[in-house]
């Protein structure tokens, strides 16, 4: 009934719902350790729900129920091989019902390894930056004292998110952002140029990326990128792409570090 109302509310704007996503620093003490020496490297997300079918069946079959009959989609957390995705897409198909586009997220570097093939079995990927990056550089985003390496302009991920959109374009499947970098607005012509349509920001942050996207140049984009790849230092792409920002956003980005 709550997802059905959700629907209703978004209508005629199509929904996605993302399935339980627990653990990590989102803890559900009925289902979540109460301690683990390394929370996201834990028992969390996909394997939890893995480990409790019942969760993920009752969960699929309500979220089906409220996207009968529209344009929804529904997002696979946390995948890290092509066979759990498999997995999960079984369990929706035996529920009977119409089943939506069902994609997988991009936020382990196993996932990275099996683009292609998820590329190909997924309707859509969705890029978890939040997660992706802290993974990639072996950083908990948590811990005050390394959150200094977490880079989303890291040679790494910059390079990841480059391999991801070659492999969404292969395949001709959509790919979206999400987590911080997403509403980063100078992350905005990196999206731009990897050909990224779907951005998941906070709505507060809708009217100004708007804003910086009308005044970029798509084609001047995709040159970026290409030259992104190219450099060897997260400081290096981070003076690039301030260096065709605007006044508004250098103040923002200054704003963010300061916090």
């Amino acid at each position: 009934m709550l997802y059905r109302r959700v629907v209703e509310q978004v209508a005629p704007r199509p929904v996605t719902f993302r399935l339980l996503d627990a653990g990590g620093d989102k803890l559900l003490p009925a289902l979540s350790p109460a301690r683990e020496p390394n929370p996201f490297l834990g028992y969390r997300s996909l394997r939890l729900l893995l480990d409790h079918p019942e969760i993920l069946t009752a969960q699929a079959r309500a979220i089906l129920h409220a996207l009968e009959g529209t344009e929804g989609r529904v997002l696979v957390p946390m995948v890290g091989c092509l066979a759990e995705y498999q997995a999960v897409r079984t369990v929706l198909e035996h529920e009977g019902l119409p089943l939506p586009p069902l994609g997988a997220m991009v936020e382990l570097p196993s996932a990275l390894m099996e683009l292609r093939e998820l590329a190909e079995a997924a309707d859509f990927l969705s890029v978890g930056t939040n997660d992706l990056t802290q993974h990639l550089l072996g950083v908990d985003r948590t811990n005050a004292r390394v959150t200094r390496f977490f880079d989303p302009c890291h040679p790494a991920v910059v390079r990841a998110m480059r391999k991801t959109a070659q492999a969404c374009e292969e395949a001709r499947k959509p790919l979206c952002i999400c987590g911080e970098a997403a509403s980063n607005p100078l992350l905005l012509p990196l999206w731009l140029g990897l050909g990224v349509k779907r951005l998941s920001v906070h709505a507060s942050r809708l009217r100004v990326l708007r804003a910086i996207e009308s005044s970029l140049d798509p084609d001047s984009c995709r040159r970026l990128v290409e030259e992104l790849a190219r450099l060897r230092t997260g400081q290096a792409i981070r003076t690039r792409l301030e260096r065709m920002a605007s006044p508004e956003v250098l103040a923002w980005t200054r704003v963010r570090r300061g916090r």
